[in-house]
């Protein structure tokens, strides 16, 4: 773990691909199994990230966490509808249960996905949304900047 903390710190995304298929090879580890999506994510390895998703869905159906990676890799690919009807059940799905964290980032991809899609009213209604669920003052003004 010390090994895969050190490449996570230093940003070495094919360093933790290599590390997290190997492991997973060995053994279905969750965490492990995040860490390859998100790095497939961050090296722009889109199809890759999709698939190792639907692969985590498939173990862990109610994880609000990889459908919001799922949401996110659609979002990457300009699938715009998509995004909004995996948030949108993610939000009718969990109501309360979802952590505020997940919170602010589901109405943050909502607020991106409207704007992008010329909404402006809703882009800004959903980047409110996320602002009112933050916490933390410096993450308000960077959620208050979105609209």
């Amino acid at each position: 773990m010390e090994i895969l903390m050190h490449y996570i710190n230093n940003q070495n995304y094919n360093k933790i691909v290599e590390l997290a298929k190997n492991n997973l090879s060995i053994k279905y580890d969750k965490d492990m199994a995040t860490y390859l999506v998100c790095s497939y994510i961050e090296l722009g390895d889109l199809d890759n990230a999709e698939k190792e998703i639907d692969n985590l869905l498939k173990k862990e159906p109610k994880d609000i966490w990889i459908k919001f990676l799922k949401a996110r890799v659609s979002y990457m690919k300009a699938e715009y509808q998509e995004v909004i009807n995996i948030l949108f059940q993610c939000i009718s799905k969990f109501k309360n249960k979802i952590p505020k964290k997940i919170k602010v980032s589901i109405y943050n991809l909502l607020g991106a996905t409207y704007k992008i899609l010329g909404d402006s009213n809703a882009g800004a209604k959903y980047y409110y949304i996320a602002y009112n669920n933050t916490d933390n003052d410096r993450e308000r003004i960077i959620e208050y900047s979105n609209y």
